[in-house]
Order: structure tokens, then sequence, then C-alpha cells
């Protein structure tokens, strides 16, 4: 479905696909973090297996189910 949507963009390289595609995706709060899969025993409000993503903006705790 990918190719199907691209090949009706007339014109449209590869390149500007990626460039359109970054220019969406870097505002979101998790791009170009690191990611750690880690096990909390702490704080029973949160799940048991946490993600824990770093980047430039902060740590965010997420969780892996509901994301």
């Amino acid at each position: 479905s990918i190719m199907t949507l691209f090949n009706k963009q007339p014109g449209k390289t590869p390149e500007d696909a990626k460039l359109s595609f970054l220019k969406i995706i870097y505002k979101w709060p998790t791009f170009g973090s690191a990611f750690f899969e880690v096990k909390q025993t702490t704080d029973p409000n949160y799940p048991e297996t946490l993600l824990i993503a770093i980047n430039k903006h902060g740590v965010s705790l997420i969780d892996p189910k509901t994301k």
C-alpha cells in the first residue's frame, strides 16, 4: 500500500518522500530518542516493564502495551 501511494505522487523522488516523512516525525516527542526496556519494582502505579525514551527534551516513561 505504501508503494501504491508513492506511485500516486507524480514527480516525487525517493529523497523527497524521505524528507516529507522526516518533516512529519521530527515533531513527535520521541523523535531522536534512545529507547531502553526496563523492569521497575518500586512504583506500583507503573507497569512492571517500561520503555524509557531519552532525547534532548528529557526522559519519557512509556507503557510498552499502550504506548
